[in-house]
């Protein structure tokens, strides 16, 4: 028998975490606060990034209408 919750990983430190409501452990989806914050930290320094390009001249834009840019044709 499956018990009731939620069963997730935390990201940082990839221990099994169980919780009944999401509201019970507000550092979701991390375990903890420490793990929150070693993520954040990772981001500051780098160590983790998006890597796709968000430059207004990327590939991505060029392939892409803006809200605005359909507003002006109609």
């Amino acid at each position: 028998m499956v018990a009731p919750g939620i069963q997730f990983r935390c990201p940082t430190c990839k221990k099994e975490v169980m919780v009944l409501k999401p509201e019970d452990l507000p550092t979701r989806p991390f375990c903890c606060s420490r793990c929150k914050m070693i993520d954040l930290y990772k981001w500051f320094n780098e160590e983790i990034y998006i890597s796709q390009s968000t430059h207004p001249e990327s590939e991505f834009f060029k392939t892409h209408t803006s809200l605005d840019e359909e507003a002006e044709r109609e």
